[in-house]
């Protein structure tokens, strides 16, 4: 390897100086750490008659559901209420549905003339249902428990886990009700509710179960570590490409405080490793195609092309959008090749050399990436009795079936087409909190979408990437153009309902485009030191202004309305 991009003790410094700034961000109020963990099944064949006190008037249920037995179908609950003078005589009857599971969930309670006598609230179920927990409260959020609870072991044991107010921090919210729920069911060998994506992300979620629990923190926190990782690939990336410590610098940067990066890694779903597995694959073809694929040595090539492979493989597991980056390695790789024939005086040794590398590819990238893809069905359960090879066919053949058929109507959908100008961020989020009505109310939002001085300047940078590549036969910018286009371009072919989260794996390459960029412009170190300095403190100045809805974080609805709603199209917050 050139050791002209070896980090330096100084370039080592930095990073671990923006990994640590981003972390204290990243980290901060990712979620709970406790949550109910012992469990009653509640069955069909009874009814579950929980006695009160006299005088005692419960205004809302709370529960927190267990996984379901059949997750394909939500168990329907039915509550009765009586008094236990006449427990036959039901006054009031409400229908309820359970089924969001490992979320706290409530609903207010019909409210009833008692005439005397003690309340009985009777729950029916036409299924099978696990309950972590279930807890009543008072019009004043005062915990109710029944007088016969002793007879229910495991469904009123874990009172104080129920939270002053339900949100983010302690349930799931938007895809995290698939993903994190799936990862819990594999760790268990359970049906797996979510089978519209391989296993492995679902798989990399359940690690942080495995370790801290079924609760917030646990589903989202190796998510969120793989978002810290990308920044030292980024800055390797950068550093590989510019030789520059400040360009370095601002690329990783870069990447750490754009809008996207930071929400996508702090939800429980598949769309962080697939990324980090991105650029972990073109890092490493970089590598081969810039520093290492004229090296006389096979096993020198050899290295970056096997640490390739392996990361296409592991992506793939983790998304179908890995072969998106497949294609555009293969694009990159066989134009290297080609280009290598220069560089050979002989032209046997060069064919003997090229087939050589083209043998070992067939291992890497086609042996291996199936070998890791059928590995990562080993934990996954479709409620068959077929080996994982048979469970692993045939869940190719659904999840083809879903996403050429899933078309809807979603409020937040968008085109591909919209995603560099974010026309429409998606809402993962959104709560009123009381107080400040004159302001419109303290509202907790989470959006996803990029940010403006990365998203809307890589537009420029990719026209730039194009004309280099076309008239200045640049070869790094033609590698990143591939890379980017072999991300963002195949989505102009998918019919399904998109959103502008899929636009998440072709942002490195719009920082990328970004460095590269600047890299080109004749400035003395000084210069150069200032525009980085400006330019990152521009990103993280726009990070720190939207923090609020891309973190939960209650602020007043008229700051949102008035200081974040750029374009008519950016719905931010309940209105």
């Amino acid at each position: 390897m050139n050791k002209a991009c070896r980090l330096t003790r100084l370039d080592r410094w930095l990073l671990c100086l923006i990994a640590i700034v981003y972390s204290l961000f990243a980290l901060h109020d990712l979620g709970v750490r406790t949550a109910p963990e012992t469990p009653m099944t509640l069955t069909p064949d009874c009814g579950y008659c929980l006695i009160f006190p006299t005088d005692v008037s419960p205004y809302a249920m709370c529960w927190f559901d267990g996984p379901q037995p059949d997750p394909r179908q939500d168990p329907a609950v039915t509550v009765l209420y009586s008094t236990l003078d006449d427990p036959q005589n039901y006054f009031h009857q409400q229908d309820i549905s359970f089924g969001k599971v490992f979320t706290w969930q409530s609903t207010s309670l019909n409210q009833w003339d008692m005439q005397g006598g003690q309340l009985v609230i009777t729950l029916l179920l036409d299924r099978e249902v696990p309950v972590m927990e279930l807890v009543f409260v008072d019009k004043d959020g005062n915990r109710l428990l029944p007088e016969n609870s002793s007879l229910f072991p495991g469904l009123f044991d874990e009172q104080d886990a129920l939270p002053l107010w339900l949100g983010f921090r302690n349930g799931m919210y938007f895809d995290e009700i698939y993903h994190a729920r799936s990862a819990y069911e594999m760790l268990h060998g359970l049906y797996c509710y979510e089978n519209t994506h391989p296993p492995l992300g679902k798989l990399l979620i359940g690690v942080g179960i495995l370790i801290f629990g079924m609760n917030p923190f646990g589903w989202r926190i190796v998510g969120t570590l793989f978002g810290i990782a990308m920044l030292p690939l980024m800055y390797v990336f950068c550093k590989r490409m510019t030789r520059s410590t400040p360009l370095s610098v601002l690329g990783c940067w870069l990447l750490a405080f754009d809008f996207m990066h930071f929400v996508q890694t702090r939800i429980a779903t598949i769309d962080v490793y697939i990324t980090f597995y991105v650029i972990a694959m073109y890092l490493f073809m970089y590598e081969y195609v810039f520093l290492t694929a004229n090296d006389k040595r096979l096993k020198t090539a050899a290295r970056p092309l096997l640490l390739c492979g392996v990361s296409m493989g592991l992506g793939i597991a983790c998304k179908w959008t890995g072969v998106y980056a497949g294609v555009g390695l293969a694009v990159i790789f066989f134009a290297s090749l080609l280009s290598q024939r220069r560089n050979w005086e002989s032209a046997a040794d060069y064919r003997r050399r090229a087939w050589r590398t083209i043998g070992l590819c067939v291992v890497f990238f086609v042996v291996i990436p199936a070998v890791i893809y059928c590995l990562s069905y080993i934990p996954f359960e479709d409620g068959s009795s077929h080996s994982t090879l048979r469970k692993m066919l045939d869940n190719q053949r659904d999840m083809f079936a879903y996403h050429i058929g899933e078309i809807s109507d979603h409020r937040f959908a968008s085109r591909w087409y919209e995603w560099p100008i974010m026309k429409k961020p998606i809402w993962y989020f959104a709560d009123i909190i009381t107080g400040s009505e004159e302001n419109g109310g303290l509202r907790q939002n989470i959006s996803a979408f990029g940010n403006p001085a990365v998203w809307w300047l890589g537009i420029p940078a990719a026209i730039y990437m194009l004309w280099r590549a076309l008239r200045r036969k640049d070869p790094t910018a033609a590698f990143l153009l591939v890379g980017y286009c072999a991300q963002f371009l195949p989505w102009s072919l998918i019919s399904r309902t998109t959103f502008i989260y899929h636009y998440f794996p072709s942002v490195p390459f719009v920082v990328l485009m970004l460095i590269h960029s600047l890299s080109r412009l004749k400035l003395s170190p000084r210069a150069l030191r200032t525009v980085c300095l400006g330019y990152g403190a521009l990103a993280f100045g726009l990070f720190l202004l939207f923090y609020p809805v891309l973190s939960g974080q209650s602020v007043e609805a008229s700051f949102i309305t008035e200081h974040l709603r750029w374009l008519d199209s950016w719905v931010l917050t309940l209105e």
